[in-house]
């Protein structure tokens, strides 16, 4: 895909592609913008200049709520790569390779990202990130760049499957800073939930919010039966419950205890 000023990719599959120059599978230059979108095993195939095997932004453009891996570039950023304005937000970025610098994303002038997962990528310089004079926050990458960022493995559910949902006790839950709200995630599932200690839902850090059971905390009283404080006695049924009061019972799977 290549925009030229306003285009938008949303809710797209973007896979198994190859260029020579910028942009595998992306290619925006000033306004374009992705997002709810996986962007996996594109490749930028120049030794000179072969620059964002996933993505590549120039002169503005954003990412955001998007899944990133497996890509691959020669020059610069494996997964991302932008420059000259532009953000990057609520992504993960993961398993991409660069030859050159950055394997996961590479920024620089004056570029923005918050609240992203840039992790288990690979390049001969910086495996992550490398970062020049653009901003870093709230995100989960290694080595260490200060600030809000922090280098903690982020638990992936199964990452060799592709499964980049975060685990229960992954410290990417409630993380993320709150600039600018985005209010779902990669998705649909709201922004921001409250983690598994519950309390006031904050942001967490990648494409995807941990989503805690609606039913979370309740007491097993036996023969299949849960209890609830607030809600009463019931049993699961698939995607049904039954309620010793009330019957059969359809929480849909974005319930939470505050909209049941």
């Amino acid at each position: 895909f290549y925009d030229h000023s306003t285009g938008v990719v949303n809710n797209c599959i973007i896979n198994d592609n190859v260029a020579s120059n910028s942009g595998g599978g992306v290619y925006i230059q000033y306004a374009g913008s992705v997002s709810n979108s996986r962007i996996s095993d594109n490749s930028v195939v120049s030794p000179a200049s072969g620059s964002g095997g996933g993505v590549s932004m120039v002169h503005g453009g954003r990412l955001v709520n998007s899944v990133v891996i497996s890509n691959s570039a020669q020059f610069r950023g494996g997964g991302i790569h932008t420059r000259y304005g532009g953000y990057v937000a609520h992504c993960t970025v993961a398993d991409n390779k660069c030859i050159g610098q950055g394997g996961g994303l590479w920024m620089a002038n004056d570029c923005t990202t918050w609240n992203n997962i840039v992790y288990y990528n690979i390049a001969s310089i910086s495996n992550n990130m490398w970062v020049h004079s653009s901003v870093v926050s709230n995100s989960c990458t290694t080595p260490g760049l200060g600030g809000s960022n922090f280098t903690n493995e982020p638990l992936f559910v199964n990452r060799n499957a592709r499964n980049f949902h975060l685990a229960a006790g992954s410290p990417c839950i409630d993380a993320g800073g709150t600039h600018p709200a985005v209010n779902v995630d990669y998705e649909g599932n709201p922004r921001p939930v409250a983690g598994p200690g519950g309390g006031q839902p904050k942001y967490d850090v990648g494409a995807y919010e941990y989503q805690t059971a609606w039913d979370a905390g309740y007491t097993d009283i036996g023969g299949g039966w849960r209890r609830l404080t607030w809600f009463g006695d019931y049993v699961p049924m698939g995607d049904w419950i039954f309620h010793n009061k009330h019957g059969f019972w359809y929480p849909s799977p974005s319930s939470t205890p505050q909209n049941i």
